[in-house]
């Protein structure tokens, strides 16, 4: 009777841990499953001061969430050695606050021409999930000396697919470098 009662006893514990693990392991496969993929043609550019540009996402009240991608140039304080070159980034990002850790994690040279794709995790800059709703994408591209490209769009995070595609606004008289970057097209899967 004793061996029964220890049997029945193990196999309860083996159940519970069971049922723990899985849920576990479906808490988990939900999180790493939620992403946003971006994408966009970037075309190489010649001149001064082209070819920069940071990928990054805002939350509907326009606060900075995180930054997805960043050209080494800028990042290494070439933001501040060209002043107004990725202006909209440097205003959302603040570099000068960000600690090297955080630039070298986003950073890097200046990609081949092509398709380029940027994925984000849904977390903020310090890993934390976001909460459903509207984020703005935004890729920024510096095309010439004060010359520059923003494409930005706008896409729901939540319970089911979306997709978005992104608008242009150009800033300067360099308009030879306006096909630099070209619409971002962006999905989301919860």
């Amino acid at each position: 009777m004793c061996r029964t009662k220890i049997s029945m006893l193990f196999t309860g514990l083996m159940l519970f841990s069971l049922w723990q693990g899985n849920s576990a392991l479906s808490a988990e496969s939900t999180t790493e499953t939620r992403k946003l993929t971006l994408t966009f043609t970037y075309i190489r550019q010649f001149g001064q001061s082209s070819n920069q540009f940071a990928v990054w996402i805002e939350d509907s009240q326009k606060h900075h969430v995180k930054t997805l991608f960043v050209t080494d140039f800028t990042s290494k304080e070439g933001w501040k050695k060209q002043t107004g070159v990725l202006s909209n980034w440097v205003e959302s990002a603040d570099p000068e606050g960000m600690g090297a850790d955080e630039i070298d994690a986003v950073s890097g040279p200046t990609p081949d021409q092509g398709e380029l794709s940027y994925t984000w995790d849904c977390t903020d800059q310090d890993g934390n999930p976001v909460p459903d709703g509207d984020y703005h994408f935004f890729v920024e591209g510096a095309t010439g000396w004060r010359s520059r490209i923003l494409q930005k769009g706008t896409i729901t995070i939540g319970s089911s697919k979306d997709h978005a595609t992104s608008w242009a606004r150009y800033f300067g008289k360099d308009e030879k470098g306006h096909g630099m970057i070209g619409r971002a097209k962006v999905e989301f899967i919860p």
